[in-house]
């Protein structure tokens, strides 16, 4: 990952230079900034669940791509953009290879745009009232993790139905995307989002 801590130096380390007039100094420049920032990590979400793909769709996956839901603690709504526009193009890769259907591709990129805007506000919540640390930020990643598990658990529970109820289909579904998306985000999403924002600091 420390690909992706050097992608976000590089970009934002042009909003330090004080001697002079700085990259994000002028209302078209910070729109350039904000919208590299979505650009990479769609791709980086889209290219992560193209190579994983075999681990990234079914009842019990472990989406390596949804490691990437931490950043939008750091870059908030242009994180938020880019990993649901990164969802909608690697869902549509699934669609088109028989992995996931089409409604998928767009509540996929749905849920990963509802989970980053809440973490990224619950940790917005935390930290103004002073509440920083490991756990400040692993709860705002669980509550992302919740949110996908939530939407995405629900709405699969009804496309791809593994019992004769919907409860106990919407339960299997739940369990196993929480479960996944516990190591994806709550652990390697964790990883890259300290490398991310101590890189920044």
């Amino acid at each position: 990952m420390s690909s992706i801590e050097k992608c976000f130096r590089i970009i934002v380390s042009s909003k330090e230079d004080s001697g002079s007039k700085s990259f994000s100094s002028g209302p078209y420049d910070r729109r350039t900034l904000r919208v590299a920032i979505s650009g990479i990590i769609a791709a980086l979400y889209a290219t992560m669940l193209v190579l994983f793909q075999y681990f990234s769709f079914g009842p019990l996956q472990i989406r390596v791509a949804d490691s990437l839901m931490p950043l939008a603690l750091v870059f908030g709504y242009n994180a938020a953009i880019g990993l649901s526009i990164g969802c909608l193009v690697g869902n549509y890769y699934g669609f088109a290879t028989g992995m996931t259907v089409p409604f998928d591709v767009v509540g996929g990129a749905v849920a990963n745009f509802v989970a980053a805007v809440l973490g990224y506000k619950l940790l917005g919540v935390f930290v103004a009232r002073g509440r920083k640390g490991f756990a400040w930020v692993q709860m705002a990643i669980l509550v992302e993790n919740l949110a996908v598990t939530l939407i995405v658990g629900s709405y699969l529970a009804v496309l791809f139905p593994v019992a004769s109820d919907l409860v106990s289909s919407a339960v299997f579904w739940y369990v196993g995307l929480f479960i996944g998306s516990l190591i994806a985000m709550n652990v390697i999403g964790y990883m890259v989002y300290r490398m991310t924002h101590v890189g920044l600091l």
